[in-house]
């Protein structure tokens, strides 16, 4: 998660206690201890109005926490964990990609599996994301930016990198727009907090349907060549919001339009109204101000 500066030098958090819940959910599925998520929560809170300094004081800049829960048994072996270390790690950071907000290609790969059914694509666990470097090495030689995972006889997108994906579709039989994003049904998904809250937002404007399924790149493709496919992006605490202007799959290109990531396009509304949220530019439930504490110094 991050932390933000507003512009009366406040700190701002965004939806710190779903990442309290997931860390705890993960922590639950390794089989290390749980933990009191809103005594966690006060010490990061503490933790930022003592280090408040080195939250940057920019619009696309925030400090990056990172809570890391391990194992501290001594013991050399596989083995149930008896006792465990938890402590959050923070570093100011600027914007994810160093192209700022200008859409990426994806290169698909269903090669080298991201997650796969009952295994751990659903949690936070460090384990997910050593494997993938492959993939990103091999998009990069493809000329593109990040690896979309599929799995399966029916290629089933899971994720783009390390964030969630949604694709914005006119529907074949004229029944309306809808925004799609992959199931977390079969565990293969990370529950993105980002992902959760563009899923709410678009609920709220009610300009589409929303839609959580098994999602086959068949599907995505098709609608990609008849022209139905206006948007994607993905979704991550890092990027926050990402546009993609295309996939490459089996050498070939499938572009989007570049309407898709323009001014009034839904991507970029809802980047605006995220940031809005995220550095309290706006009132919203979700954001969570904590006092910079003169006495911290």
């Amino acid at each position: 998660m991050k932390a933000y500066k507003d512009t009366d030098g406040n700190i701002r958090m965004f939806r710190p206690e779903k990442n309290m819940d997931r860390l705890n959910n993960s922590a639950s599925r390794l089989c290390l201890p749980n933990f009191n998520g809103d005594e966690l929560l006060k010490c990061i809170k503490r933790l930022l109005q003592i280090d408040h300094e080195w939250i940057p004081n920019k619009k696309g800049y925030a400090m990056y926490l990172r809570p890391v829960l391990f194992s501290t048994t001594p013991w050399l072996g596989l083995t149930q964990c008896s006792e465990a270390m938890l402590c959050v790690l923070c570093c100011p950071v600027g914007p994810y990609f160093k192209s700022g907000f200008v859409p990426i290609k994806l290169h698909v790969d269903g090669h080298y599996i991201r997650a796969w059914p009952g295994g751990t694509g659903n949690v936070k666990f460090g384990g997910n994301y050593a494997p993938t470097v492959s993939s990103q090495i091999a998009a990069s030689q493809a000329g593109c930016s990040q690896a979309l995972y599929v799995y399966g006889e029916d290629e089933l997108v899971t994720e783009a990198g390390t964030m969630n994906i949604f694709f914005l579709i006119k529907d074949r039989n004229g029944k309306g727009n809808y925004l799609v994003t992959p199931s977390l049904d079969d565990g293969c998904t990370l529950p993105g907090i980002t992902r959760l809250s563009v899923m709410e937002l678009a609920k709220e404007w009610g300009e589409c349907d929303v839609v959580e399924k098994p999602l086959p790149l068949k599907e995505i493709l098709d609608a990609i060549k008849e022209g139905r496919c206006m948007e994607s992006f993905g979704t991550g605490t890092a990027a926050v919001l990402q546009p993609v202007q295309g996939l490459k799959y089996k050498d070939e290109d499938f572009k989007l339009p570049e309407t898709g990531y323009a001014p009034n396009s839904m991507q970029m509304r809802l980047m605006e109204r995220l940031g809005a949220i995220q550095y309290g530019e706006v009132d919203h439930e979700w954001s969570v101000c904590v006092k910079v504490d003169a006495e911290s110094d």
